[in-house]
């Protein structure tokens, strides 16, 4: 009969060693997966906050004047895109000439760089793990497509300028893909 009350005791012990263990682990999992989810939301408050400064002050500021600039010039841009006896070369050249011209009469330079600074400082908080990549795609690929498709020439320049053919390659690779080092080929 002690040996019985002992094999129980021992039994009992055994079990309640592994109940205990498994307690640990189900309880670590459980915080870590909570860990996991306050950091989900941390990084998409962040994000948030960038969609914030997207509809608000500087960035709305600065692409309202840039969009402004260009529909004044529209039947410029017009008569350049339209022209059949330029060749796909001096067509490049012509809207580059345009786009660069419209931000200097216009002073707008201070204004696109801006708004090229917000994407950049986004792409970083991106890259660093803070922000959400999926969120921001959502939010502001397609604005910062058509930026890049109507300013590129201002990007072409200020690699010229600056003699870094990487100025500007975060948002070009993020928002473009792989066509970075194709955008300035032609000036």
């Amino acid at each position: 009969m002690t040996n019985l009350i002992e094999r129980s005791k021992s039994l009992s012990d055994f079990i309640s060693s592994w109940l205990g263990i498994v307690a640990v682990i189900a309880a670590g999992l459980f915080s870590a997966v909570q860990y996991l989810e306050h950091k989900q939301s941390v990084k998409l408050e962040r994000t948030l906050t960038y969609v914030q400064r997207y509809n608000d002050g500087d960035y709305v500021n600065s692409t309202q004047q840039l969009e402004a600039a260009v529909h004044s010039h529209y039947s410029e841009l017009t008569a350049i895109l339209l022209n059949t006896d330029y060749s796909p070369e001096q067509l490049e050249q012509q809207y580059s000439q345009f786009i660069l011209k419209v931000l200097e009469k216009d002073q707008l330079y201070l204004q696109l760089s801006k708004v090229f600074s917000f994407h950049v400082e986004l792409i970083q908080c991106i890259n660093a793990g803070l922000c959400t990549e999926d969120v921001s795609r959502t939010f502001f690929s397609n604005n910062a497509r058509d930026l890049i498709r109507t300013f590129y020439p201002f990007i072409c320049s200020k690699r010229a300028q600056w003699k870094d053919q990487q100025a500007y390659a975060s948002i070009l690779d993020f928002y473009n893909g792989n066509n970075n080092q194709e955008l300035c080929k032609q000036q």
